[in-house]
């Protein structure tokens, strides 16, 4: 018994040795894939790092540049307003002018109306006239000086076609302007 017990001891011996290779060899397995784990874990974490950083620089960047273009908008804004406060106050100061000028234009108005008769619809009296016109040209008799250089016939009776006067032309009334 003693040799069949050595043997089975032995053989005992030998399992739990395999076993423990075994388990040993599982051990350093685990150990080394823990290990690389924990670099990746490392790696990740550092390439993290890296991106939170480049992120947070991104951001700090963009930022400025948003602060920078807003300020930049304020100041055209800021000119922009001062443009319209100037041409508002010359708008008002043209307005003003107009106003003026449709004071006087009434007051004269008023003053032309006032000279013609409530009757009379000549354009003079009505505003629409530039006034009285001129009177006719005198026409020299033909035997003065420079009488007929121009050709003309002082003889106007029958059969001679006279011009109207150019100034008269367009008037409706034959009545002699007021004087």
């Amino acid at each position: 018994m003693d040799l069949e017990s050595q043997k089975i001891k032995e053989s005992f011996a030998t399992q739990v040795a395999g076993r423990l290779g075994v388990t040993d060899e599982r051990h350093a397995s685990d150990e080394a894939v823990t290990s690389q784990l924990h670099e990746a874990v490392q790696r990740t974490d550092k390439q993290s790092m890296n991106r939170d950083l480049l992120l947070h620089q991104e951001i700090v960047r963009i930022n400025e540049q948003n602060k920078r273009e807003l300020e930049n908008q304020d100041r055209s804004l800021n000119v922009m307003r001062e443009e319209l406060q100037q041409h508002e106050e010359s708008r008002q100061a043209q307005d003003r002018k107009i106003s003026v000028i449709k004071a006087l234009v009434e007051h004269l108005m008023g003053q032309v109306k006032g000279k013609g008769k409530a009757s009379d619809p000549t354009p003079e009296a009505s505003g629409a006239g530039g006034g009285n016109p001129p009177p006719p040209p005198q026409r020299k008799a033909a035997g003065a000086p420079g009488g007929g250089a121009r050709g003309d016939s002082d003889d106007e009776g029958e059969g001679s076609e006279r011009k109207p006067d150019e100034s008269r032309k367009g008037r409706r009334d034959e009545r002699p302007a007021p004087q």
